[in-house]
């Protein structure tokens, strides 16, 4: 007998081990080795359940073979109503139990007693039926007669099984609630020390930015005080560096500029200051007069109707409270307007206030950006010394003979080009007499009825205004770059100055620039003395403002507008200055020669043709630009002078691209054609009326045969 409860507790232990290992979900071996069936209605459940339940915990569930079965599972009332199944089983000896059975047995997974749950006749539980054979029902109870004894130690096996895994659990929340807590400690450390360094970041910007912000501010205060010692008249004698402007509490510049033309005898000029020593403190009142005939005078601003003294030499006196006053009734006296209305319309026979744009005032500093080495090669093309040189000889012979060598020269330039300015604001009936008087200033001629057709043309005038402004920024350029110490430097700050249009090059193994020499070598013609022996870079222009001129231009001219073409454009180096400076443009006393049919912007679809207009002798390096035209379907806008020799075909110039997409480009595959019977140009020639008309796109440097 103790051998045999050793036996069943060994299996139960063994089977209680298995099961620990095991998933709570997994149950193929609880019910090994029993065969299980089912009879009559069991609530609840029916035989399919039943058989499914059986088969999970690993029984075999019979339906009528009872042969080998060890188990029915049915009611009382089937009991007591003797079914086949239940007498048979009754023959059989094996167990009639309640469902009940079968729902423990699956919950505990191991076979249940069977003594609380036999059912007999009688309709009682818990009783144990009489055997009524030998063999495997006396061996089945003799097992349940030890169940006791193993379910108290498969219990305690249980419960060692089950605090061991509670345990272990907990140790492992621990753990994960330990290395939570450090993960969060550890994230909130790393986010204290990100704040730190971008607190330390923040403040060493603010304090950057605070740097160069009051370094620009020393700078812009230095070249202020510079300015004010610069704007000191030339003539006025004893000029040094402590002389200055006199800048009042508002920040007002007291110098005042007003020109005088008579019809006569010529133009005037006076400039009214007061100006302050540094050393003594003591403001200067003074008048410098510039007449027709090259004479000057100077004079106290306080006297200036004593005759006596017109020519007499500068007189010293403090400004008082109301100097100021003083100055604004002088200025009255002269000009017929008040100081506060100096900018109307001026009156006949009185001086004209200009507002003069002075040369500014350059500092020396490190921190210029200089040029890429390609783009400073074509700043020192466009302005080398010689260059400078041919292109005031230019200015001379298609300008009015404009001088500009010493101070006073240049300030009738500026004299000029103020009244230009002034021009553009005043009324029709004023203009003509202005526009005499800027031609003789900047001319020192006197030219009968040469503001004539200024006075008449608005257009005329701005185009004017550009040329002489382009003249004196040039002209600023040359003498910027004999104040740097290092030419990189110079032509840095001319870029910069002169807002020249930005360059980018275009790498020589991309296929945009493969197709761009493609146009070039395509687009020459052996009829054209200038050809072409190699491209040494290209670059992509970009000019501020252009293209939204253009994008402008188009939408005001919608319905006249539809033609856009590549088109190449030359002219000399030094005219590049201008070109990339302010654009192209089709007047001025600037403009390119050679304009045989009308007054505009002049290109072509033959690249040496342009080449013409480079003025470049043999062996030399030169500059030719490819724009995009927009030429429009109608003559206002636009003119094209036929030729004999025609492109068969045009492309899309996105091949190229993707920004010159819908621009058309000569197609070289398709070649092109002659009419030798054409008695006009060999090739065409295309003229844009309208600046804005024109974007450029690209500049070719290039080495001529």
């Amino acid at each position: 007998m103790k051998k045999k409860a050793v036996d069943v507790l060994g299996r139960r232990l063994q089977s209680a081990e298995m099961s620990s290992e095991k998933t709570v979900d997994k149950l193929a071996d609880g019910l090994k080795d029993l065969v299980i069936g089912a009879s009559g209605n069991i609530p609840g459940y029916s035989h399919e359940k039943i058989k499914s339940m059986v088969e999970a915990c690993g029984a075999k569930f019979v339906h009528m073979n009872f042969k080998d079965c060890t188990h029915l599972v049915t009611t009382t009332s089937s009991v007591e109503r003797n079914f086949t199944k239940v007498a048979l089983a009754d023959e059989k000896g094996f167990h009639i139990v309640s469902m009940d059975w079968l729902l423990h047995s699956i919950k505990k997974r191991v076979p249940a007693k069977v003594q609380n749950y036999l059912l007999k006749k009688s309709g009682k539980k818990g009783a144990t039926a009489e055997p009524k054979s030998e063999g495997r029902k006396r061996g089945r109870e003799d097992d349940g007669d030890h169940e006791g004894v193993a379910d108290a130690v498969l219990k305690k096996f249980k419960k060692e099984v089950v605090d061991t895994a509670v345990k272990k659990a907990k140790e492992e929340i621990a753990n994960a609630v330990s290395n939570k807590a450090k993960v969060v400690a550890a994230k909130a450390a790393l986010k204290q020390v990100k704040e730190g360094i971008a607190n330390a970041i923040s403040e060493k910007v603010k304090k950057d930015i605070a740097d160069a912000a009051s370094e620009k501010a020393q700078n812009d205060r230095t070249v202020y005080r510079a300015s004010l010692v610069n704007l000191v008249d030339e003539n006025y004698a004893g000029k040094d560096k402590s002389h200055a402007i006199w800048l009042d509490e508002s920040g007002f510049t007291w110098d005042a500029t007003l020109v005088k033309m008579d019809a006569d005898v010529g133009s005037e000029l006076m400039r009214m200051q007061i100006i302050h020593d540094n050393s003594e403190g003591a403001p200067v009142p003074w008048i410098y007069h510039h007449d027709h005939d090259g004479r000057f005078g100077v004079t106290d601003i306080e006297h200036p109707d004593d005759e006596d003294e017109e020519h007499s030499d500068q007189k010293r006196a403090p400004i008082s409270s109301c100097g100021q006053k003083r100055f604004c009734k002088d200025f009255m006296h002269f000009t017929g307007l008040s100081w506060r209305n100096r900018n109307g319309v001026p009156l006949n026979g009185q001086w004209i206030f200009l507002d003069v744009a002075y040369p500014e005032t350059l500092i020396m500093r490190d921190d210029i950006v200089k040029l890429p080495g390609q783009v400073e090669d074509i700043m020192k093309m466009i302005f080398r010394s010689d260059y400078l040189k041919t292109y005031a000889a230019f200015l001379k012979t298609k300008g009015y003979k404009i001088r500009s060598k010493c101070t006073s020269q240049q300030m009738d330039l500026r004299v000029g080009l103020a009244c230009l300015e002034k021009l553009m604001k005043l009324h029709e009936s004023k203009i003509s007499w202005l526009a005499e008087t800027e031609l003789e200033r900047i001319s020192h001629e006197k030219i009968k009825n040469s503001g004539e057709f200024l006075s008449r043309n608005i257009e005329a005038i701005r185009v004017e205004l550009e040329s002489l402004n382009l003249f004196l920024k040039i002209y600023d350029a040359g003498k910027i770059l004999t104040q740097f110490p290092t030419p990189s430097l110079g032509l840095s700050r001319v870029a910069c100055a002169l807002n020249v249009a930005k360059m980018d090059p275009v790498d020589s193994a991309s296929s945009e620039f493969n197709g761009l020499c493609e146009y070039l070598h395509n687009s020459s013609s052996s009829h054209h003395q200038h050809q072409f022996e190699k491209v040494l870079s290209i670059f992509r222009l970009e000019r501020p403002g252009e293209a939204e001129r253009f994008s402008a231009w188009q939408k005001a001219e919608k319905y006249r507008s539809g033609d856009r073409r590549l088109l190449w454009h030359g002219s000399s180096c030094a005219s590049f200055a201008g070109i990339l400076t302010q654009g192209l443009r089709g007047s001025g006393i600037v403009s390119p020669s050679g304009k045989a049919f009308c007054r505009g912007i002049y290109f072509a679809d033959m690249s040496t043709k342009s080449a013409g207009y480079l003025k470049a002798s043999p062996a030399t390096e030169s500059l030719l630009m490819l724009c995009e035209v927009e030429l429009g379907t109608s003559l206002k806008v636009s003119k094209k002078i036929h030729g004999a020799t025609t492109h068969k075909a045009w492309r899309d110039a996105g091949y190229i691209h993707p920004d010159l997409k819908n621009v058309l480009v000569p197609d070289a595959r398709a070649g092109r054609e002659e009419d030798r019977e054409f008695e006009g140009y060999y090739h065409w020639e295309y003229v844009a009326y309208d600046p804005a008309q024109v974007i450029q796109r690209y500049l070719f440097h290039i080495k001529m045969k």
